[in-house]
Formats: C-alpha cells, sequence, structure tokens
C-alpha cells in the first residue's frame, strides 16, 4: 500500500526526515492510512521503537491543532505504546506527548472537545517538558524514553 497522501509541506518535511532516521536507530515505519485525513500522519514503529505515532502541524501563527478524539481513543484502547507530535511552525519543533499526558488533558477537559475534536493551542495545557527543538532530540527520546 503506497504513504497516505501528507498535503503540509512542514509534516512531508518531518515524515522524510523520521524515514531517514528509522533505518539508521533500527525502526521500521507502517503508516495508517485513515481516508480524507491530508494534514496528519499516523505510523507504528516497529523495532527499536514499538509504538503508535500521530503527527500533526500547527496552524495559523500560534500553535493550535485539531486532534481527532476517534484517533485518541483509537490509541487508547490499541494495547500498544502510543504518542502524539504536535509540531510548532517547522518539522523539527514540537511537542512529544506521551499517552498519559494525553489521557491526563483530555480526561480532565484542559483540551475542549468539540464536534468530535480536541482544540488544543499552545500555552498552560502544552507543558516545555514535552518540547523539543530539535529534531534528533525528538527521535532521542522515542528511542530512550519510551511512550508511557
Amino acid at each position: 500500500m503506497p504513504d497516505p497522501i501528507v498535503t503540509d509541506p512542514i509534516l512531508t518535511e518531518f515524515v522524510q526526515r523520521l524515514k531517514q532516521r528509522a533505518e539508521i536507530a533500527e525502526f521500521t515505519l507502517t503508516p495508517r492510512f485513515k481516508p480524507g485525513r491530508t494534514r496528519e500522519w499516523t505510523a507504528h514503529l516497529t523495532g527499536s521503537v514499538n509504538a503508535l505515532l500521530h503527527v500533526q502541524a500547527a496552524t495559523g501563527t500560534q500553535g493550535s491543532w485539531q486532534l481527532s478524539k476517534e484517533i485518541v481513543d483509537d490509541f487508547a484502547g490499541s494495547g500498544r505504546k502510543w504518542a502524539i507530535v504536535l509540531l510548532v511552525r517547522t518539522s523539527q519543533t514540537g511537542y512529544l506527548l506521551p499517552a498519559l499526558e494525553i489521557r491526563r488533558r483530555t480526561d480532565s477537559g484542559d483540551w475542549a472537545l468539540h464536534g468530535g475534536t480536541y482544540e488544543v493551542t499552545e500555552g498552560p495545557t502544552l507543558h516545555s517538558e514535552y518540547f523539543f527543538k530539535e529534531f534528533d532530540t525528538l527521535v532521542f527520546r522515542l528511542l530512550t524514553r519510551g511512550m508511557l
């Protein structure tokens, strides 16, 4: 199956970078296709990293994302480790949010749910401890911390 079509240039660059690092870090990427989703990317990582990963690029000048409740629920029910990456303005900066943090924010209502999507914006509900300024920092975190 061909890779899903991604139209966002930041996200496209991110996926290319991750594919390059995957070869070096000994993990593989298997994209999970969801029809009609061209501004986000989801994959199963196997090997040195074994988890589900969902990635979105921010819209607007302030980071904001519409995170699908369907994706969060699907990942939570998968029985696998998982995380979400929210990219901010480039393919090299953003937030790597582990499953427990996402569930905490969605369950507490910190991220408002509107029409099947959680509204996430930069600010107090995205802690700096999850922020990465370089792509290699993201890969290092995926390899060493895992996604618990």
